[in-house]
């Protein structure tokens, strides 16, 4: 592979509707993205990015084993709006392996049709990560990816193997983060390294019953109990990926920028923590 075009500089218009946080590496991501789990190559994956688009979203975040990176970067492409002007996160596959990796993350831009992906993240720690991690490095000097994260990362994961390696320290980990599943232990240890938590299921995929205090406080903003929970996440500083089908969710999910979090609302949230997460699968070999 040979070296390509410098990647322009991630340059959003006015239009964008989320705020921008910034990485470790000086790079600057809108902190609410726009999930793309469980939405397929097709027509409801498109309909979905051009909603999103027109609602205001640039951070879109993929994989491949999501299988819709050719839909993506087909409604990017025609959205009259400038590649520079929108931030792609993408994973690897779960099959990592130094050759894999090159190999993959480059048929992954053929399928989207882009030239770089602004985050590339580990998907799931098995495998050989330290080889994948040096992989995605060599991506990264090439042109092919700007920022390097992780995904799924336990702090056994990074103590006993990434950093023991001497890996370079990445710019987010990507975890299942709600109210009812805060993960401490392990929020507190990425924070303490400059990784920034990027929350997926930050709505916990509907699939808890929420609370009354959700609702007391959604009240008194006049808000949904789920913007509540966004808010809380936000105000936390974290990164946030929601996802819907739904245009008016769609819309909710990303315009939450007129309210704030008392620090006594952001506690009786922080209470809510269960241990309780939504996402039960484990790839082989995962600790």
């Amino acid at each position: 592979m040979t070296a390509r075009p410098a990647i322009p500089p991630f340059s959003p218009t006015t239009k964008s509707a989320s705020p921008l946080v910034e990485l470790r590496d000086g790079t600057k991501v809108p902190q609410i993205g726009f999930g793309l789990y469980e939405l397929r190559e097709g027509e409801d994956c498109a309909k979905a990015v051009e909603q999103a688009i027109a609602a205001g979203y640039r951070h879109f975040d993929t994989a491949q084993h999501y299988y819709n990176e050719h839909t993506l970067g087909w409604v990017l492409k025609h959205s009259g709006i400038p590649r520079d002007q929108f931030y792609v996160t993408s994973k690897t596959p779960w099959n990592i392996t130094r050759r894999s990796i090159l190999v993959e993350c480059e048929a992954s831009l053929i399928r989207s049709g882009l030239e770089y992906f602004d985050l590339y993240l580990i998907h799931w720690p098995t495998g050989d990560v330290v080889e994948c991690w040096h992989a995605m490095e060599e991506l990264q000097r090439l042109g092919m990816i700007r920022s390097l994260g992780v995904s799924n990362f336990s702090v056994r994961r990074f103590e006993e193997v990434f950093f023991a390696a001497g890996c370079s320290t990445p710019v987010v980990n990507q975890i299942e983060f709600h109210p009812f599943y805060q993960q401490p232990e392990l929020t507190a240890y990425c924070r303490q390294k400059g990784i920034r938590i990027m929350a997926y299921s930050p709505l916990a995929r509907a699939s808890i019953e929420l609370p009354p205090v959700l609702h007391t406080i959604a009240a008194a903003h006049g808000k949904t109990p789920q913007q509540v929970m966004l808010k809380w996440s936000l105000q936390l500083g974290n990164i946030i990926i929601p996802k819907s089908r739904h245009p008016d969710r769609v819309q909710q999910n990303l315009h939450l920028g007129d309210f704030t979090l008392s620090e006594q609302e952001m506690a009786q949230i922080n209470a809510l923590d269960q241990n309780r997460n939504v996402l039960t699968f484990r790839p082989h070999n995962y600790f």
